[in-house]
């Protein structure tokens, strides 16, 4: 299950989304702890995610820390400058290459959750550009780029 940037609560002021293009994609403006971002979802039944985080910075001078929080599991995200590249799809279109990191492991029960994205300490004039969260039912698998 992929949790869409464009389908988030955006918290705080200044932060926005982007227009969908290539390099603007993402949350946009994010620079202080008062900013965030925040999904709600369902489950039916118990289970066990692989949580990640894909991501795209706007300068390769950007590093820092942002957390993911689930339900009361916090996960730290270390994340290092991934300045987007552009490539084309196996049909000529253009699209815009990103990286994944791996955040951590959450067991959840059946019923609602709340998932949210918040800042923490970070190099360059803003944070990373957060594309989406994925929960993974697999519960394997390592950081990737």
């Amino acid at each position: 299950t992929d949790l869409m940037v464009f389908d988030s609560q955006i918290h705080g002021e200044g932060a926005r989304l982007g227009n969908g293009e290539i390099g603007q994609q993402g949350l946009q403006g994010w620079t202080t702890a008062d900013q965030s971002l925040s999904w709600t979802f369902r489950l039916i039944e118990p289970a066990t995610f692989k949580v990640a985080l894909s991501y795209n910075t706007a300068h390769d001078n950007q590093n820092g820390t942002v957390y993911l929080t689930v339900d009361r599991q916090t996960m730290a995200v270390e994340y290092t400058a991934f300045v987007p590249v552009v490539e084309k799809d196996e049909h000529g279109r253009l699209r815009l290459r990103h990286t994944t990191l791996l955040a951590g492991h959450v067991t959840l029960s059946a019923g609602e959750h709340a998932l949210r994205l918040t800042a923490g300490e970070y190099t360059g004039d803003v944070l990373m550009q957060p594309l989406f969260v994925t929960l993974n039912p697999d519960g394997s698998g390592e950081s990737s780029r």
